[in-house]
Formats: structure tokens, sequence, C-alpha cells
């Protein structure tokens, strides 16, 4: 259970760190300061795991790490090819305006 663990907060932190430099390089703030707080906590997870389990955590973390960034890369540019994220953008704005 401890290296599911492990190989499941590399990856939210590696996947969300991935879209994290899309929400600098696009200027979106409200995004980055939210994703911030959820990168933190897979940080916190990891950090806490190894002191747990040592030198074994290589194996799960960088299994974590490495489908974690490619994950982040396929669902991005598919989103972008798609103008799926520009779509949920617009929306989310029109509702806000809504209400």
């Amino acid at each position: 259970m401890t290296y599911l663990i492990q190989f499941l907060s590399t990856f939210t932190y590696v996947f969300i760190r991935g879209f994290q430099s899309q929400n600098v390089v696009g200027g979106k703030y409200k995004a980055a300061f939210y994703f911030s707080f959820i990168m933190v906590v897979a940080e916190v997870t990891m950090i806490t795991m190894v002191v747990e389990v040592g030198w074994w955590s290589i194996i799960p973390m960088g299994l974590g790490s490495a489908t974690g960034v490619l994950s982040c890369m396929w669902l991005y540019r598919v989103t972008d090819e798609l103008g799926i994220l520009g779509t949920l953008k617009r929306k989310l704005i029109s509702l806000k305006r809504r209400t």
C-alpha cells in the first residue's frame, strides 16, 4: 500500500507540475494559485513516504513521475488540439456572469 501511495503522490505531483508550467507561461494567476496547494499536498506526501521507506522509494516514485509527465503532456496536447480548455473556460465565465 505504501508503494501505491508513493506512485500516486508522485504521479499527481508531476502531472500537476506540468499543468502548473502551462499556467505560469499562460499567465493564469488563479489556476496557478490553486494548483500550488495541490502540489504541496503531493510533495509533503512524497517526502513523508521517502522518510518511511527509504531508497526503495525510487522504483514507485520513478514510475509515478514518468507516467505523470507523459500523461500531462498527452492530456495537454489533446485538450489543446480540441480546444477543450478554452471551451471550459468560456463556459465557466458565462456561468459566473449569470450569478
